[in-house]
């Protein structure tokens, strides 16, 4: 339960946040899946939901390339999500 004074809550569930690798370790790439519940935070009624994913290959295999690859993902997934719930919000005024 959230304690805050507020109209919408957004909730998430982050279903896949990982480096993943070929079987002959020569290609990489990071995924991210997150699971977006929108809800009416007076009422607790379920408004909208979604799933964003996204899958970015790294350049490099090693701990640098799979940060990197990790960070355009999530911001690719959180841009994503900016969109649908703009999308949403302007549906419902």
């Amino acid at each position: 339960a959230a304690f805050v004074n507020a109209d919408l809550l957004l909730q998430y569930n982050i279903e896949d946040f990982i480096q993943h690798f070929d079987k002959a370790m020569e290609h990489s790439y990071f995924s991210v899946r997150i699971h977006f519940v929108l809800m009416d935070a007076r009422n607790d009624k379920f408004i909208a939901s979604t799933t964003k994913e996204l899958r970015v290959p790294a350049k490099t295999l090693d701990a640098y390339g799979g940060v990197k690859a990790m960070s355009e993902a999530l911001h690719g997934v959180l841009k994503q999500n900016l969109a649908w719930l703009y999308g949403v919000c302007q549906k419902g005024d």
